[in-house]
């Protein structure tokens, strides 16, 4: 696999939980059952991005981008807003190029850092 280049300046957070919050109107309980489970579905979805990839199974792929794009807009994970358009875009012209692999590759390590930073700053784990 290439080098996926994606910078991260220290303490830079890579989500906004502004709509999430309006939604749960202070029901801390509602907002944590939402950061969970993002926390336990865009890790299977990374892993089913990896697997698709390596299978060559395109319409997994776009699924799978599909299915997290309007995820990442409710959690405001910004950073890779192109990088999953592409995937999806690329997966549906069932094109294996570099583009794809180093989208897959930056979607999967800020969405990782994601759940690394939501997991320490709201469900202490």
């Amino acid at each position: 696999m290439t080098q996926a280049i994606c910078t991260l300046r220290e303490g830079e957070k890579l989500f906004d939980l502004s709509l999430i919050e309006k939604l749960c109107r202070g029901n801390e309980e509602v907002r944590e059952r939402l950061i969970r489970s993002f926390t336990i579905t865009i890790p299977k979805a990374i892993d089913e991005l990896h697997r698709a990839h390596l299978e060559r199974d395109f319409s997994t792929l776009q699924t799978t981008a599909h299915r997290i794009k309007p995820t990442l807009g409710m959690y405001a994970v910004v950073k890779v807003e192109q990088e999953i358009r592409s995937i999806e875009r690329l997966a549906k012209d069932q094109m294996a190029t570099i583009e794809l692999q180093r989208a897959i590759e930056k979607t999967s390590w800020v969405l990782r850092e994601v759940v690394t930073q939501m997991n320490t700053q709201y469900l202490n784990n």
